[in-house]
């Protein structure tokens, strides 16, 4: 065998060293970021579905729903006549007016007498 085929394969071997070397490296930081992170949600998901078997909030909360808002009043809805608008030709703008007075500062400038100074109880 020739002398150059020996030293290939050492060669060769040494990349293929290294290269496995580096792919347990990346592989190590990579599974390690992955188990934070996919523990984490994975745990919290876990809390989710438990929480949710365990206490029946979710269902219990929507038979409330569904048992509140059964029953729709529809007094005065049954009358027609040629005056009724279609609803889906009604449109209304809906927007935010602020009060004329309000201010956007929550503390005001001038503090009633005796606030200023001292300690005061919140309740």
């Amino acid at each position: 065998m020739p002398w150059f085929l020996d030293e290939l394969h050492e060669w060769l071997m040494a990349a293929v060293l290294g290269l496995l070397l580096f792919w347990r490296a990346f592989w190590k930081h990579t599974s390690d970021y992955l188990t934070k992170r996919w523990g984490l949600s994975f745990a919290e998901w876990i809390d989710r579905v438990v929480t949710a078997r365990v206490t029946r909030f979710e269902t219990k909360y929507r038979r409330h729903l569904k048992h509140l808002h059964s029953n729709f009043d529809v007094k005065g809805l049954t009358t027609q006549s040629v005056y009724n608008l279609a609803l889906e030709h009604v449109y209304v703008e809906l927007s935010m007016a602020p009060a004329s007075r309000a201010s956007t500062n929550p503390i005001p400038k001038e503090l009633p007498e005796g606030i200023s100074t001292g300690t005061h109880a919140i309740w």
